[in-house]
């Protein structure tokens, strides 16, 4: 299997509650995702959807083999996120899990940091 890069926005990010499930992936760098995407903030976490003239979404990259587990934390299998391919500002590709739902009434983080609205958890 090889290895993959993904964008992570918000409780997979280092020493956020779902981190440990980033064990086995090898952290490259922060980074921000084009303009194409926002973060909102649903009840208790944040989406990444794709939207045009968005604000951008800042996280971190990472090196990942086994997308196993975390497709199913991001719950892929019923439609809750996508996983696929996004664009960085710096012009690099890599997989990230895009909301797959509507965000009617979820509240815009303009800053597109996942620790403006949520802190450390």
């Amino acid at each position: 299997m090889e290895n993959k890069l993904l964008f992570c926005y918000g409780t997979l990010k280092r020493n956020k509650s779902a981190c440990h499930l980033m064990d086995k992936a090898k952290f490259i760098r922060e980074c921000k995702t084009t303009k194409d995407y926002s973060l909102y903030a649903l009840t208790s976490y944040a989406v990444m959807v794709e939207e045009k003239n968005g604000s951008g979404v800042v996280g971190e990259l990472y090196e990942v083999k086994d997308f196993t587990y975390l497709d199913q934390y991001e719950g892929t299998s019923y439609g809750l996120f996508k996983r696929k391919e996004i664009e960085l500002e710096d012009g690099t590709w890599c997989l990230a899990y895009v909301y797959n739902r509507r965000v009617d009434g979820a509240k815009l983080i303009e800053s597109g940091l996942y620790d403006d609205v949520f802190g450390s958890r």
